[in-house]
Order: C-alpha cells, then sequence, then structure tokens
C-alpha cells in the first residue's frame, strides 16, 4: 500500500485516486455553474482576486454566486450573511452523516475533512460508504474526491474570470446546479420514499431556478423532505 501523510493523518494512495477518478465526471457536470460564478464576479466589477479567493473560502456554489450578486448589488453585510447561511443551510442534515464516516477521526481532523463538503461530495460518498471499508480507505477516498472537486472548481472560475469579455450570455447556465442536484439523487434512489422526495425536490429545483437569491436549492430540499416525510410516513 503506498501511503502519504497529509493534515488530516495518512492517506492511501490508492483509495485517493479512486476517490479523484470517480470524481472527474461530477466535476465536469459543476463546470457550467463555476463558469456562471467566474464571469459573473468579473462583471460585477469586484475585486477579482478577493472573488476567486470565495471560491475556495466559501466553497458552495449557489451561496458563493449569491453572495458575489449582493455584493455587486451593494448590499449590506449582514444580509449577505444571513442570505448565505440560508442556503448553506442543507448542509447541517449532511453533519450526521459525516460524523458516522469519520467517527474514529480526532475533531480536529473532522473539522477539516468537513470544509470542503458540498452536494456531489455527499452524494458520491455516500453511495461508495457502505461500512465494509477501513477508516484509512474511507478517508482518503473522501480527500482524493475533495481535493480534485475543490481544485478543478476554483481552476474552471479563474479561467471564467479571465476570460469572461469573451464568453456570451451564461443565463442557460444557471440550470447547471439544480440539473447536477437531480442527477445525483436520482442515483441515490433505493426506495418509494427516496423516489418522492427526489422526484419533488428535483422539479421544484428546475422550476423554482428563477428564486430571488438563488434559493431554488433551499426550497427544492425542503420539499424534498415534506414528499419524503408524508410517504414514509404512510408506512411506504
Amino acid at each position: 500500500m503506498a501511503a502519504i501523510t497529509s493534515p488530516t493523518g495518512t492517506v492511501d494512495r490508492r483509495a485517493a485516486l479512486d476517490g479523484s477518478r470517480d470524481t472527474v465526471p461530477l466535476l465536469l457536470s459543476v463546470m457550467p455553474l463555476a463558469v456562471v460564478i467566474g464571469v459573473t464576479a468579473q462583471r460585477s466589477g469586484l475585486d477579482t482576486g478577493a472573488a476567486w479567493a470565495s471560491s475556495i473560502l466559501i466553497c458552495a456554489g449557489t451561496a458563493q454566486l449569491t453572495a458575489i450578486q449582493l455584493l455587486g448589488d451593494g448590499a449590506a453585510p449582514l444580509a449577505i450573511v444571513l442570505t448565505t447561511t440560508v442556503i448553506n443551510g442543507r448542509f447541517a442534515l449532511y453533519s450526521a452523516r459525516l460524523a458516522s464516516w469519520f467517527a474514529d477521526e480526532p475533531l480536529s481532523h473532522r473539522l477539516v475533512l468537513a470544509f470542503p463538503l458540498v452536494d456531489q461530495l455527499f452524494f458520491l460518498c455516500q453511495r461508495r460508504f457502505t461500512g465494509a471499508e477501513t477508516s484509512l480507505a474511507r478517508r482518503s477516498y473522501y480527500i482524493g474526491s475533495a481535493l480534485t472537486l475543490v481544485c478543478g472548481w476554483s481552476a474552471t472560475q479563474a479561467v471564467a474570470m479571465t476570460f469572461a469579455s469573451s464568453i456570451p450570455d451564461v443565463g442557460v447556465l444557471r440550470l447547471a446546479a439544480p440539473l447536477v442536484l437531480v442527477g445525483l439523487l436520482a442515483r441515490s434512489i433505493s426506495g418509494r420514499a427516496q423516489l418522492a422526495a427526489a422526484a419533488a425536490g428535483g422539479s421544484v429545483a428546475v422550476l423554482a431556478a428563477g428564486a430571488p437569491a438563488h434559493l431554488n436549492l433551499v426550497i427544492a430540499i425542503g420539499a424534498g423532505l415534506l414528499a419524503g416525510a408524508a410517504l414514509d410516513g404512510d408506512g411506504r
């Protein structure tokens, strides 16, 4: 086993490469949203360096895009913080699962591992982690996937910012985020309640794509949870 050392402990090179390889298709699917954010940041008149840094520091596409647009519109800092907090509220739902995946890790490692957690990474790892793998393999796969996703995401935004003046209208690309989420949900369905949640959430995400402050994903997640809970409560 080829192993390397990272800030979160030893990493199995093979498992990390598996995570990186499995993430490439997801990275290609989220690039349109990264282009939208990069172009929007450049055309909003914000400092390019600060806008690009937000691709890593915020590490959440919808929240980053909303923050950039609100900053460009001159919104109050408190309003921006509150809005992005609401948008990222869904990550609280992921935290319990993340804690179970890395229950053997020290708190300092779990905090680092939680930082890059986004929808794509969560659904990919949820399908991959069965509980039969070792803690080392789980951590290594996650790190390989997270690094690939974050590096590709921030690099795409940098390219989009550089060539923003040559890129035509990107409005149609705003559907990228909900469509990617629909695909991820579809691959994780294993029961009728999950099917209902995915169908409701996916439909609402697309239909509400024009919601203020890009809250369509938040609305969609709420719709999905309600639909899934309704079917689950009926014992179906």
